[in-house]
């Protein structure tokens, strides 16, 4: 999908050349820039446009989305307004709700996505995105609900969103695992709830990284997506396949808690053995840090902030000042910017090709004697291993429902939070994390 993007950037460049002045191919341009993940070129193509008179609502519906992708959330509201004024669209009306969420006002979020609704009320965008404000604002019911509308939205196959959940017990159940690794775990916590729904046998088909993870302790075998039937409905062999992300709406049908704890883990014992012997010679304490995890998607911009998450890692490690023992990145492929930040911070371990063998990463994980960093898989399986390693979790704004907006995450209520605020600049988001950082490594005696 990114060459499409970059070939359709290549054909509308020539045409500007011939034509620079025509207000329609520069809209094309900047829609194809934007798409291609380079906001900066979609707004230059925009600069000096004199939209025709049936091109002003389009050219400020793009143009406010494109400043939405600069985090210039104010300047995007007002075209975007001005857009809606214009002509009243679903897409607007998206844009204007997710600028909304940028800027902290959840009321209005959610009024621009009940106009879509109102008229449209499958619409699987407006769906999902109500799913994601309800969620982070504690409304689990509605939250759940609409989620089930991912499937549409992701996928664009409606036959895979559970419309009822059918009677599972003495029923033979498959759960196929989905998103990604941390998604899994986050959604397996939901697992006792199913359990108690009597079913004759439970099935997990996950991603590999997961089956390596968690293989040891439950059964699960690797998840195929060609495989993938319609959600709730029995297969010819009499079984009934649900995805992962599904299992939250057991919650009512086991009349179980809403917010279960984490499904509990424990590395294998070959995985603790090799993680003792890598960490043997490393100064104490032991702290994990990751600063970037995620990443955007390829083919849509929806919700690309959400998934992408990151703060300044020369921050973190500078509140360190004075720290005696060793610091250890968990980011994903490390850039050299990275690396030299932790080689400037004394005992460090960088670690690579680790990130394939998820049972020595939880093995790693559990020898720590402190974590912190953006929500990742990693956060995910400290959850699951222990809840006695100290860890500060930071989270950017606008943040992941899993977070919400209160002083600690209702689903990782023993972690503690540093919250990005709405419109924070990344210096002042950098000093703040910094005193965070500082105060406390000091209150978990790593200084």
């Amino acid at each position: 999908m990114a060459e499409d993007y970059l070939t359709a950037i290549s054909r509308f460049e020539q045409a500007r050349k011939l034509m620079p002045q025509a207000s329609g191919i520069r809209l094309n341009l900047a829609a194809a820039y934007r798409h291609a993940h380079r906001p900066q070129d979609a707004l230059s193509c925009l600069n000096g446009v004199v939209p025709a008179s049936q091109e002003k609502g389009l050219f400020h519906q793009t143009r406010g989305q494109i400043l939405m992708d600069l985090d210039r959330a104010e300047q995007a509201r007002t075209d975007l307004l001005e857009a809606v004024r214009l002509e009243m669209g679903a897409e607007t009306c998206l844009a204007l709700s997710e600028v909304s969420r940028m800027v902290g006002d959840f009321t209005e979020a959610m009024n621009w996505l009940n106009i879509i609704l109102n008229s449209e009320p499958h619409h699987p965008r407006a769906r999902m995105d109500r799913s994601l404000l309800a969620l982070i604002q504690g409304n689990y019911q509605t939250g759940w609900d609409d989620f089930r509308y991912r499937m549409i939205q992701h996928s664009k196959n409606p036959a895979l969103m559970l419309t009822h959940l059918p009677p599972l017990r003495d029923r033979e159940v498959v759960i196929l695992g989905e998103m990604g690794i941390g998604d899994e775990l986050f959604f397996l916590r939901w697992l006792p709830h199913l359990k108690q729904l009597e079913p004759a046998s439970i099935q997990l088909r996950l991603l590999p990284g997961t089956v390596d993870l968690i293989g040891g302790q439950i059964p699960c075998v690797l998840v195929k997506k060609e495989e993938w039937p319609p959600a709730g409905r029995i297969d010819p062999n009499g079984q009934i396949w649900l995805m992962a992300a599904d299992l939250p709406l057991l919650a009512t049908a086991s009349q179980g808690p809403l917010l279960p704890p984490p499904l509990p883990l424990k590395p294998s014992g070959l995985a603790l053995v090799q993680a003792r012997q890598m960490l043997e010679n490393m100064p104490r304490p032991l702290v994990g840090i990751c600063s970037r995890a995620g990443s955007a998607p390829t083919e849509s911009l929806n919700n690309v902030r959400f998934l992408s998450k990151s703060l300044p890692l020369e921050a973190m490690i500078s509140g360190f000042e004075g720290f005696q023992g060793t610091l250890i990145s968990f980011i994903r492929d490390p850039r050299e910017s990275e690396i030299r930040c932790f080689a400037g911070s004394g005992s460090h371990l960088i670690l690579n090709q680790e990130h394939s063998r998820l049972d020595l990463m939880s093995a790693l994980l559990v020898q720590l004697d402190a974590y912190m960093g953006v929500s990742s898989t990693y956060t995910h399986i400290l959850a699951s291993i222990s809840d006695q390693i100290p860890v500060l979790t930071a989270v950017p704004w606008p943040p992941e429902y899993r977070w919400g907006l209160g002083e600690e995450s209702p689903f990782f209520p023993d972690m503690s939070l540093f919250r990005q605020k709405p419109g924070e600049k990344a210096k002042e988001t950098g000093n703040r994390l910094k005193t965070a950082v500082q105060n406390w490594a000091t209150s978990s005696s790593l200084i």
